[in-house]
């Protein structure tokens, strides 16, 4: 009889010492043999490994034209008094099956006399929660009722500014950045009952095993995101870094390795699904995160829980796709549930990617000496750091980014 949710998260392992032996498959040996050892191969087995990582996890969105309109909803010159210029944007996705409307929020230093480059991720709750600025609006966005201010899933005016800290958006200007942000609901609600409300409904219905979960919808719209990017000219759109934390740090993982035109992919704190090594079976498994989120994946993941070892790839697999591309994977030290160490391990072992292109990762003598501290940076196209304390997105975090 399968294990309740509670029961397998009581269950779950928080020591290194429990680790059960594994063995990753092998970056660069193709499922018919044949070893990578150019780059011409591994652009080839790049393909093989997408293919993989679709079917048996983050499963496919459907292909067919998008046409995008973007409506300025209100803009203003003397954001952070005057540091930046911001607007909010209505950007429309319609296919021959439905329209949704992501609303967009944009903020751009001024004075400057090049495009800038952009940090481009979700925010949980809607973008009035990244900043107290009342002209930010609310937005009528499905929520999950976790931050203050959320009330029968809708943001409302107690919430603004609710995850700030998490977008120290007057640290970002200063040092030359754009954020553009939108709320992860408007593409899909983070909801076993209405993920399908969002952008799953510009296409057919897909019951398949391998019909892509919220996390590839999410992805999928970071990818529409940079669409609209490419069309304004404030925005450098080669040097475009895509961020997320915890649940959209996988999103922006594997929005990354998808779309190449992203120049950086930081993971911060994604864990399980995201940069964690599955096999390790450290805090959240493959078992417990379809138990407790059975709609963020395919369903073909599911056949995982209780065999991780059959599982055709694993995340260093997923973190070597971004290369050459400059990663930054980061964990935090109180945050066992997403296993630090299988974070600095996947990307580890993700950095021999990068090696086949001249690249400088995460050495193969890097081991747990280097990351046993609470506080590390290490690497190099290939970055990792641990900060001091728990599972978010801190300025700690952001200051390493820049």
């Amino acid at each position: 009889m399968p294990m309740s949710i509670d029961a397998l998260i009581r269950a779950a392992n928080r020591e290194d010492a429990q680790v059960p032996q594994y063995k990753l498959p092998d970056l660069f040996t193709f499922r018919d043999g044949r070893i990578v050892n150019t780059v011409a191969l591994w652009r080839e087995r790049r393909e093989e490994l997408l293919a993989l990582f679709t079917e048996s996890m983050y499963g496919h969105v459907p292909q067919c034209p998008v046409e995008q309109r973007a409506t300025v909803v209100w803009k203003a010159g003397d954001f952070l008094e005057g540091l930046a210029s911001a607007s909010e944007i209505d950007l429309l996705l319609r296919t021959r099956h439905g329209a949704v409307t992501v609303r967009v929020l944009v903020v751009v230093p001024n004075g400057l006399t090049a495009a800038a480059p952009v940090f481009l991720g979700y925010n949980f709750y809607g973008n009035a929660t990244v900043s107290m600025d009342p002209r930010i609006t609310l937005g009528d966005t499905f929520v999950r009722n976790e931050l203050a201010g959320v009330e029968a899933n809708r943001l409302t005016e107690s919430g603004r500014g609710g995850e700030a800290h998490r977008w120290p958006l007057e640290f970002l200007i200063r040092r030359g950045y754009a954020v553009v942000t939108a709320c992860m609901g408007a593409l899909a609600p983070d909801s076993p009952e209405h993920w399908r409300d969002g952008a799953a409904r510009l296409f057919p219905s897909d019951e398949s095993s391998s019909a892509g979960g919220a996390i590839a919808w999410w992805a999928w719209g970071l990818r529409q995101l940079m669409d609209y990017i490419v069309g304004d000219t404030r925005l450098d759109a080669q040097r475009v870094t895509v961020i997320g934390h915890s649940r959209l740090g996988k999103a922006a993982l594997w929005a990354g390795a998808q779309d190449e035109r992203f120049a950086r992919v930081i993971s911060n704190n994604s864990g399980c699904g995201g940069a964690s090594l599955a096999r390790r079976r450290l805090g959240e498994t493959v078992e417990i995160i379809n138990a407790i989120f059975p709609y963020w994946f395919c369903r073909n993941y599911h056949a995982y829980g209780q065999n991780v070892n059959s599982l055709p790839i694993d995340q260093h697999a997923l973190l070597a796709l971004v290369a050459p591309r400059q990663l930054h994977v980061a964990s935090a030290s109180e945050d066992w549930w997403a296993d630090p160490r299988g974070e600095f391990l996947a990307a580890r072992e993700a950095s021999a990617a990068y090696r086949l292109y001249g690249k400088q990762g995460l050495t193969e003598d890097q081991t747990q000496a280097d990351v046993s501290g609470n506080d590390c940076t290490i690497g190099g196209s290939v970055r990792y750091h641990r900060r001091t304390g728990k599972h978010d997105l801190l300025l700690a975090d952001w200051e390493r980014y820049v």
